[in-house]
């Protein structure tokens, strides 16, 4: 109908434009092509069946139909069999990629241009692919496995048992029966003794570093993160205007700063102690010790990432720094996306008491709660044992083709070098001032865009570094494809070089 009524808009008033007398069905098409190509007629939606255009602009159905057969001739619209004509023309100069040189918005904040201004920086989302592409793109679980029936047969159960009253407005935190069940699960698994008022149900750990950046950071605050690290951490905290510092890193993990060495107080440090990401060793039960008192001298909050824990920590116990701190100094954030599949957009933080009216406040006036029926069904999810049995053929399934990819690497990629960590990736390095890019000179960086272009996705190492020297190397994620497409791509690499 709203189509319907845009054409009938664009025929009673736009027709008298054209100036020149013409065929009607000729005016017709010259209206919806131009009205197509400017966009008032958006790509992915369906034309007003023929029948219905002819009676409501008083015309004949035929000269409809071949108003629209010319559309299809010229690829505006393409004809779909049983349900009519769908836009497909896409409106290039409506989505141009503006840089800083070319446009410029005075009226923006100065958050908004300094957020600008970070995904305006070279290599910034290098790592992200457009989703069409799994291998080999890291911190993606096998989604091929992920249990799509036992999901929606849940899902089917919540929404056939529903109340109205279930329909309105949640806890900015998030429902009450999955806060307690999470607050359980990490009491149980991970030792983590915290009160469900202390967990924040999110969308995923860059939800929860948003948030905390937002609680805690004022510009120029001093912020600690390991180097190197998340993009996104470091374009959080950059966009915030933080004064952001690397900390050095050795066999133990992030090391400590020395006190005679600030200049002032940190207000946040960002860690990664099971697994440090991506490099993989994980923080001693010392160093974390060394952290705790750190933050409580320092009167300063430590978040730890603990992004896949899961699998790294699979068939064996770890103290988390979490469960060390005595002092309400360390927010804990992780999350279910990596573990389910990435567009679940679930996760969770556990919050210090003295920050959770602020942390609540914030969510309140932006996110407000992730979708109810989702945090049902993954709270029935948890609670029937589901949860641990995918964990456990995640785990071995990913085991299985992490020795299918070394295996194929060691056989087609015999100049290359791999290193296992403990999450779903490996780091791969080579001589990569050896290898043909064209005229530029050869980096990881180049590397990475070369194989993103035949749909082999990877991250460059150096494009994780903020600040100092750099290492070269790719990091790679192999649990998200079948051993068959793991050899056929690593062939396919093997090629470009």
């Amino acid at each position: 109908m709203v189509v319907l009524n845009r054409i009938s808009k664009i025929w009673f008033q736009e027709r008298l434009d054209l100036g020149t007398k013409m065929p009607l069905y000729r005016e017709l098409y010259e209206l919806l092509k131009l009205n197509i190509e400017n966009g008032n007629l958006p790509r992915g939606n369906y034309l007003t069946s023929s029948r219905e255009l002819a009676e409501a602009l008083n015309l004949s159905r035929s000269t409809v139909n071949r108003a629209y057969e010319l559309l299809v001739f010229d690829g505006l619209v393409t004809a779909e069999l049983g349900k009519g004509y769908i836009v497909e023309h896409q409106v290039q100069e409506l989505h141009r990629n503006f840089n800083g040189s070319e446009f410029e918005n005075n009226s923006l904040s100065d958050v908004a241009q300094s957020f600008l201004k970070v995904v305006q920086a070279e290599n910034h989302g290098a790592g992200e692919s457009d989703g069409l592409a799994l291998a080999f793109s890291p911190g993606v679980p096998p989604v091929d496995v992920f249990p799509v029936r036992r999901w929606m047969s849940l899902t089917q159960k919540y929404w056939k048992e529903i109340q109205f009253s279930s329909l309105n407005y949640k806890p900015t935190s998030g429902v009450q029966s999955l806060k307690e069940t999470i607050a359980n699960y990490l009491r149980i698994d991970r030792n983590i003794q915290c009160y469900p008022e202390q967990v924040i149900v999110v969308s995923g750990s860059l939800q929860s570093l948003y948030v905390i950046a937002n609680t805690l950071v004022n510009p120029g605050d001093l912020v600690f993160a390991e180097n190197p690290t998340f993009e996104n951490v470091v374009s959080i905290f950059k966009g915030m205007r933080a004064d952001l510092s690397a900390l050095e890193l050795d066999e133990s993990g992030a090391v400590v700063p020395c006190i005679n060495n600030l200049t002032k107080n940190p207000k946040l440090v960002h860690l990664t102690p099971s697994c440090h990401f991506p490099l993989g060793m994980e923080m001693t039960d010392n160093r974390k010790k060394e952290w705790i008192d750190f933050a409580r001298n320092h009167q300063c909050y430590l978040i730890e990432n603990d992004y896949e824990h899961e699998m790294v920590h699979y068939k064996r116990e770890k103290t988390t720094l979490h469960s060390l701190d005595n002092s309400q100094r360390t927010i804990y954030i992780s999350t279910f996306n990596r573990l389910l599949h990435p567009s679940i957009r679930i996760g969770y933080m556990v919050v210090p008491f003295d920050l959770l009216p602020a942390v609540e406040a914030l969510m309140n006036h932006s996110h407000r709660f992730v979708p109810p029926s989702i945090q049902m069904v993954l709270n029935e999810f948890i609670k029937q044992s589901f949860l641990q049995i995918h964990m456990k053929n995640v785990w071995q399934i990913s085991n299985d083709r992490k020795k299918a990819f070394l295996a194929s690497a060691k056989e087609f990629l015999p100049h290359w070098q791999f290193e296992q960590t403990p999450a779903l990736h490996i780091l791969g390095s080579s001589n990569f001032q050896n290898m043909k890019t064209g005229s530029e000179i050869a980096s990881d960086i180049l590397v990475s865009r070369r194989m993103r272009e035949h749909n082999i996705i990877s991250q460059s190492l150096s494009s994780l570094y903020f600040d100092g020297r750099t290492q070269e190397g790719l990091i790679l994620g192999y649990s998200s494809v079948p051993p068959s497409v793991i050899s056929q791509k690593i062939q396919q690499w093997s090629l470009l070089f």
